[in-house]
């Protein structure tokens, strides 16, 4: 069935198919406007005035909720910089490292501020992988390397744009990186510890059913720079999220 949601005023402010009816609750799909919980339902070609409670439904959907949770995954492209030492601690040189690695995370969001600012936190496994030109190593003669595996727990804010099927958004962040495995040429293993990052990114909740949401995310982070070292990655992430 096809019901408008009406506004306080009475004024119809939506269109909605109902899809599925379990118990006490309906999930609908929004065919036309904007919905907001406190809605009162109208059954579409119905007579029945809007203050009958006959015609009325306190108006929600799956869609509507305030948390979720599921799973992202993701390929990163890794750069660093970093200054090369000969035997006697002098620079050597620079070498200009690049490479592709993987991730794999838990999600969950939570509803901030009316379906519009949103809490976005994931944890799971951050992989860093670069290699460069042949100047590391004892005598400066093998190839600068470095690939790292981190447990990560990164806590972002987003601003979702619209409360469609797909919703575009924007957002920021940090994360904390624990190294669980490390080997590397272009630096001192004693060197890789615990780390942060700084994240801008942006992406899309693309829902394609109202219980099943599918995350994705294009992400620019940044770790701390210091003299010898300059660290960052783009990485594309995507994966899938229900209502908790």
């Amino acid at each position: 069935d096809q019901y408008f949601l009406l506004g306080s005023n009475g004024k119809k402010k939506a269109l909605i198919q109902i899809r599925k009816v379990k118990g006490e609750r309906a999930i609908g799909r929004i065919l036309k406007g904007k919905a907001q919980a406190g809605m009162i339902l109208q059954h579409r070609g119905s007579s029945v005035t809007a203050g009958s409670p006959s015609s009325q439904r306190s108006a929600r959907s799956a869609s509507d909720s305030k948390m979720y949770w599921g799973a992202i995954a993701g390929i990163s492209q890794d750069t660093m910089k970093v200054v090369v030492k000969d035997t006697n601690n002098n620079n050597f040189g620079t070498s200009d490292m690049s490479g592709i690695s993987f991730s794999a995370k838990g999600l969950f969001d939570y509803d901030i501020y009316e379906q519009k600012l949103w809490f976005r936190g994931t944890s799971g496994i951050e992989g860093f992988s670069v290699s460069g030109s042949s100047i590391c190593g004892v005598g400066n003669t093998e190839a600068c390397t470095a690939s790292i595996y981190y447990l990560t727990a990164d806590f972002i804010a987003r601003w979702v744009f619209t409360t469609g099927d797909i919703r575009p958004w924007v957002g920021g962040g940090f994360g904390l990186m624990f190294p669980m495995s490390k080997d590397s040429t272009a630096l001192d293993s004693a060197s890789i510890g615990t780390t942060n990052t700084y994240t801008f990114l942006g992406g899309v909740d693309w829902f394609v059913s109202p219980t099943l949401m599918i995350p994705i995310s294009l992400e620019y982070s940044m770790l701390p720079k210091s003299d010898e070292v300059e660290a960052s990655f783009i990485a594309i992430r995507a994966g899938f999220a229900v209502p908790f």
